[in-house]
């Protein structure tokens, strides 16, 4: 297969002061992004503008909890996910939209009431993704077609995210990032990791309905630290080593429950291949196939987004006080986890008691 990257516009300028350069720069990448396609284009696979096509819907969220209005619905078209090549092919990796680079993607920022229009879409087989703040997970729509300067309205789109019961308990938003969460807006700080241990130094316990995830869950979940010497490293994270680390969620439920339950966590910085989950101190289920993508090292609050869901038997769980924990093994303060959004569902109706 072949792909265009380009063409590339290389503008130096001169301004007064800084900003006004970076004003300058600013307008005028608005005006070239207002031009393309680039009509000088030849010689390439690259359509015209008369060849593109625009595609509109509209996206109709089917949830238990509505939503006022969509915020930062962005929508997609991309190739579909497919497996990587491997040298050894038992190595089985699967590339989405997020690590993909071999093919087009196309873009836009949908409105509030859930319309989006993408334009300028070369011709192709394509699957639309779309995913907003306050909603767990994806709407994937795979087998869109665009045909050669054919306009594409697809209608309405039902979205039904995925729910595997009745929610018990949630924390944080689903926004995929860990901007909620304490400690997030000091993120830059080189020594950022190390604090934890000083802030938490009997690691997290929150309690549902008291503790506050804007104050009680620290952005970054990560070995804690336990040696003295440890220091930042310019590009690497902290040096040092830290122990095992349990982040502890403490929970009442009104009677015995019945059925299975899924602890359903979106991880947007992974800094460790495993973790490991215990409810009320038996083991219940293991984070597994995790891959490292540097958030943590390099200070970031978003990075690969991905969902992973833990089922355990209900069982494990009594009535009263509750207490599951997710355990990162111990290591380098660099290898934990971030987390967007983490919630707990019971798939037992004779739960009537939603917290």
């Amino acid at each position: 297969m072949a792909k265009v990257v380009g063409p590339f516009l290389i503008y130096a300028n001169a301004r007064e002061t800084p900003k006004a350069i970076y004003a300058d720069a600013r307008s005028q990448a608005e005006k070239e992004t207002a031009k393309w396609p680039f009509a000088w284009v030849n010689g390439v696979d690259y359509p015209k503008a008369k060849d593109r096509a625009t595609v509109k819907g509209k996206l109709v969220l089917n949830d238990v909890k509505k939503l006022a209005a969509f915020k930062n619905l962005q929508v997609g078209l991309t190739a579909a996910e497919y497996v990587s090549p491997r040298l050894d092919p038992t190595i089985k990796v699967i590339t989405n939209w997020q690590r993909d680079a071999k093919n087009y993607e196309f873009w836009t920022k949908g409105n509030a009431d859930g319309t989006f229009e993408i334009g300028k879409v070369r011709p192709g087989s394509y699957t639309l993704y779309a995913f907003t703040d306050n909603v767990l997970g994806e709407f994937v729509k795979a087998g869109v077609v665009v045909e050669k300067g054919k306009p594409l309205n697809l209608g309405n789109l039902e979205w039904k995210p995925v729910r595997n019961g009745k929610q018990l308990w949630e924390i944080g938003i689903p926004n995929r990032n860990a901007s909620e969460f304490t400690g997030a807006d000091n993120r830059r700080d080189p020594s950022v990791s190390l604090k934890y241990a000083t802030l938490f130094p009997n690691d997290v316990t929150y309690v549902i309905g008291k503790s506050d995830y804007s104050k009680d869950w620290y952005f970054q979940h990560i070995p804690h630290s336990i040696d003295p010497e440890a220091k930042p490293q310019p590009f690497r994270g902290v040096s040092g080593k830290g122990r095992a680390t349990p982040y502890t969620i403490s929970f009442d439920l009104p009677t015995v429950p019945a059925g299975k339950a899924f602890l359903r966590l979106a991880i947007c910085g992974t800094g460790t291949p495993t973790a490991t989950i215990e409810v009320n101190g038996k083991p219940a289920g293991k984070l597994e196939g995790l891959r490292p993508d540097g958030v943590i090292t390099r200070h970031g609050t978003s990075g690969i987004w991905y969902e992973k869901a833990i089922e355990f038997d209900a069982s494990l769980m009594t009535k009263g006080v509750n207490t599951l924990k997710i355990i990162v093994p111990e290591g380098s303060p660099n290898n934990g986890l971030v987390y967007d959004y983490i919630r707990l569902e019971l798939a037992d109706n004779s739960m009537a008691k939603v917290k």
